[in-house]
């Protein structure tokens, strides 16, 4: 385990450089690969709630939600 600290203790500046690079590049492409993802789900429940709004069901599929006169609420 030692020789994983002095191996990482003995990196040079640039080599530092190169990682911290490549780890921010890495963050970037996981949020945009996000962002893109929840962007195309938005616009998947967005294309299914207009599909919902203009499927028409017959007036006895969905009676109202009346209450009861024996319902005791």
């Amino acid at each position: 385990m030692d020789d994983i600290w002095q191996g990482i203790g003995n990196l040079t500046p640039f080599t530092w450089v190169i990682v911290l690079v490549g780890l921010v590049l890495l963050y970037l492409v996981i949020r945009l690969a996000v962002m893109h993802a929840l962007r195309d789900h938005e616009r998947w429940l967005e294309r299914k709630r207009i599909r919902a709004t203009r499927t028409t069901y017959p007036p006895q599929a969905f009676p109202p939600i009346t209450p009861e006169s024996s319902d005791p609420f």
